[in-house]
């Protein structure tokens, strides 16, 4: 992580904090038709699975850095309506990694297409892929 992020990070979130009284986020988290098959597909990434508090087949949590990324049974409707509006390509996450190569890596080994290394955002190099929902998943290393 660079320092200059991590101030800017904190600045925002202790200035959304002064304005609009939130402390911070709990976990960004995806809904999924088969949550089995989409954890599937970040376990081959490499992610780890928080098996104390994951509760399948309806919840699994992976443990990144502290935080927690939930993947939640998709229910056909919740409390704004039918879910079949809200379609995974409208979400996407981006991962710093230490190491791309070892992100492409895991994806040949594992038959799961990406699009890159290519430059992205001033000073990383990034690659790209989708998970099973459809839901694109970036990975950004900082350029050496």
């Amino acid at each position: 992580n660079s320092p200059v992020f991590d101030k800017l990070a904190h600045q925002w979130i202790a200035s959304l904090t002064r304005i609009e009284g939130i402390k911070t986020i709990f976990d960004v988290g995806w809904l999924s038709p088969d949550v089995e098959r989409c954890a599937e597909f970040y376990d081959k990434l490499g992610f780890r699975r928080d098996v104390a508090n994951s509760k399948p087949p309806g919840l699994v949590i992976f443990e990144i850095d502290g935080l927690d990324l939930p993947i939640h049974q998709m229910m056909e409707e919740d409390e704004f309506g039918p879910l079949e509006s809200h379609p995974g390509r409208c979400v996407e996450i981006s991962f710093i990694v230490a190491d791309i190569n070892e992100i492409m890596r895991r994806c040949e080994e594992n038959g799961i297409q990406f699009v890159g290394p290519k430059p992205v955002h001033a000073g990383f190099t990034g690659v790209v892929t989708q998970d099973p929902d459809g839901r694109k998943i970036n990975f950004f290393q900082a350029k050496k």
